[in-house]
């Protein structure tokens, strides 16, 4: 039996990506469907979910505010978390998932924010492309 080598395992970056998608494609369509039949038996548990998402965002978004002089936000968060979940839904199949921002990615922001504000040559307009 042929055993592959290490070298040509790593040349196929995304193949088990692929694989997954050819395999789960059959199925995807079925799977929204079922899922928008559910109806009322959907709205407790997505309710909850909003819920999750949204209250972290709101406060990490006033503490990201607050770090970074208003340049980014609650609204920025709030957008943010709404596109990382909508894509996430859609493309990876898990809809009642919590995406939302952290704590430890406040303090970074906030220190990157710090950091060049304070670097001569850098200034805080250039904040915003470092976070992006």
């Amino acid at each position: 039996m042929h055993k592959p080598s290490l070298l040509s395992c790593c040349c196929q970056v995304g193949h088990g990506i692929v694989q997954d998608v050819r395999n789960r494609l059959p199925y995807y369509k079925d799977d929204w469907v079922q899922g928008c039949n559910w109806g009322i038996k959907v709205f407790a548990p997505a309710t909850y979910i909003f819920f999750a998402s949204v209250l972290p965002a709101l406060a990490f978004g006033q503490q990201l505010a607050v770090g970074t002089d208003g340049t980014l936000g609650v609204v920025h968060v709030l957008v943010a978390t709404a596109l990382a979940g909508l894509v996430q839904s859609i493309i990876g199949g898990q809809p009642l998932l919590i995406v939302g921002v952290a704590e430890p990615i406040v303090l970074i922001y906030g220190f990157l924010y710090n950091f060049s504000k304070t670097t001569p040559g850098l200034g805080s307009g250039l904040f915003l492309p470092w976070a992006a």
